[in-house]
């Protein structure tokens, strides 16, 4: 269960860096 959703996070996050590169990498470290 964890890993399932650390997987899916990890791939929403990665999607979101590459649109917003800054806000995306900042966002995604306070939501982890």
């Amino acid at each position: 269960t964890g890993k399932q959703k650390l997987v899916d996070t990890a791939g929403r996050v990665d999607r979101f860096n590459k649109r917003y590169a800054r806000s995306g990498a900042a966002t995604a470290e306070v939501k982890e």
